[in-house]
């Protein structure tokens, strides 16, 4: 009875450290894309990309785009994120429902365009005085 007990033990012990490793081997999967101006659809080079798990909005990766505008991201886990694309003076624009599983470890965003950002401020006025200086002053920063 015991040595049935300890070969139960034992084979659920297998078990369970297959089953665990089978579970943390799940593919990891990868998310690309092309970032372009709307204006021209001209690629955009350094543009920001970060990838937030959809839910909770934890950062989980980012790049730049290389110069042909485009972007790969590898080893990203199984889950469903949303992409934030954001470049200086184009407004920020966000691909949700991006899933990636074991089913589907490949997701295309396809030509993201980014539209130039049109800010109207009132005037800015920049004041300052210099300040006076001697011909002491002016002296000693000759010699």
């Amino acid at each position: 009875m015991k040595s049935k007990s300890l070969l139960l033990i034992f084979v659920m012990i297998v078990l369970f450290i297959f089953a665990n490793n089978s579970y943390s081997q799940e593919k990891k999967g990868s998310i690309k894309g092309k970032v372009v101006f709307e204006e021209g659809n001209s690629p955009i080079e350094f543009a920001n990309i970060q990838i937030f798990r959809e839910g909770d909005s934890s950062n989980v990766t980012g790049t730049l785009t290389d110069r042909n505008g485009e972007f790969h991201l590898k080893n990203i886990q199984p889950g469903i994120y949303e992409a934030r694309i954001s470049f200086i003076g184009y407004s920020t624009e966000i691909v949700k429902n991006i899933k990636i599983s074991g089913s589907k470890t490949d997701f295309e965003t396809g030509e993201i365009k980014l539209k130039e950002r049109k800010e109207i401020t009132s005037e800015i006025v920049v004041e300052d005085e210099a300040p006076i200086m001697t011909t002491e002053e002016i002296g000693r920063a000759h010699v």
